[in-house]
């Protein structure tokens, strides 16, 4: 755990033990697990995500909740198709404007009933029939972890394996230090399965939509740590489809033409700041704030560039608040300078 420098205090037992007696007083007939569906222009791979769930035996009841994000295919034709047939296991949020891949993702949660949440991308599907049954049970019997994750394969566009590609991730309990000091993820989108947070909300988690128009991931998992540590089986139980072509629109396809530094700067300076307004400042959050501030002055003096400017800019207003820029700037330049010593000690 985090040491808490102010008042206020890492409150994530407390937490754990509100919201997990509010679920059981809300159970009834609620599902026990939601599957938050996430799709647009999965046309040609959403029945095989569709049918990956359906697959799963579990001795619980589950619904399905699919938000396409105004898909110009036939990926809601698809959706209503399957909903048809199990028209009680379907929530179906069809977009008519399109909100955002983050926007989309985080409305599908506060939708969702169940007493966990199982993450799916519509280009992705799951292998084990017994996964959600697996995650469960260890949720079950695990009240002192948030949520669990798990290692997966990576296909390409024809569900092929990747060669030199793997899903691996560190087994067992991962942490918040995992994540702010080694900068890992505990497993992929379609591997967690976690407690349902969004029902009733001890914090704001819509900072999952304002963080980054693509990739939730890294803000999913912050939020998650920040309640409790995620446990990594190490079955593989799932396939992440990797394609990268010029005009796709999943997120590594366009990253070929962002400038992933500054995203990477954006996001970070968000979310330790949406971790230290929410739960208060720590020894460990400040230091990286430090250095995501010190990471988006040197991203700028490598290759200036306007872009670059804003991010600057935003990365110590965040973290800062307002001030003259240029001397905020020369502040940082002695951490850099450190930093330099110690790579070439």
């Amino acid at each position: 755990m985090l040491l808490v420098k102010n008042n206020k205090t890492d409150n994530r037992m407390n937490n754990r033990t509100t919201f997990e007696k509010e679920l059981r007083q809300a159970a009834g007939n609620e599902p026990m697990v939601s599957v938050a569906l996430v799709t647009y222009k999965h046309e040609a791979y959403i029945r095989e995500a569709l049918d990956s769930i359906l697959m799963q035996q579990v001795d619980f009841s589950y619904e399905i909740v699919a938000g396409d994000d105004c898909s110009p295919d036939g990926t809601q034709g698809i959706l209503r198709e399957y909903a048809g047939r199990y028209p009680d296991r379907f929530t179906l949020l069809l977009r008519e404007e399109n909100l955002g891949a983050t926007a989309n993702s985080y409305d599908i949660k506060c939708h969702c009933k169940g007493r966990y949440i199982a993450q799916l991308e519509g280009d992705d599907f799951w292998t084990d029939p017994l996964k959600l049954q697996k995650q469960v049970d260890f949720l079950e019997s695990h009240p002192e972890y948030i949520g669990t994750a798990h290692m997966h394969n990576v296909v390409d566009e024809n569900s092929r394996p990747i060669e030199g590609i793997d899903g691996y991730c560190e087994p067992g309990r991962f942490t918040m230090k995992d994540y702010l000091v080694e900068g890992n993820l505990p497993g992929q989108t379609a591997t967690l399965v976690y407690r349902n947070i969004y029902r009733n909300p001890l914090h704001d988690y819509s900072i999952e939509a304002k963080a980054h128009d693509y990739r939730s991931d890294v803000t999913v998992t912050l939020i998650l740590l920040s309640l409790g540590d995620i446990y990594t089986f190490t079955d593989s139980m799932s396939s992440r489809r990797l394609v990268r072509k010029a005009g796709e629109t999943n997120w590594n396809s366009v990253s070929m033409t962002r400038d992933l530094k500054v995203d990477e700067c954006l996001l970070s300076a968000r979310l330790l700041c949406w971790r230290r307004k929410e739960f208060g400042p720590t020894e460990a959050g400040n230091a990286r704030m430090r250095m995501w501030q010190e990471n988006a002055l040197i991203v700028f003096l490598k290759r200036p560039s306007k872009r670059r400017r804003e991010a600057l800019k935003e990365v110590i207003r965040e973290i800062s608040g307002p001030g003259f820029l240029t001397l905020r700037c020369l502040g940082l330049i002695p951490g850099i300078i450190k930093r330099k010593l110690r790579k070439q000690a």
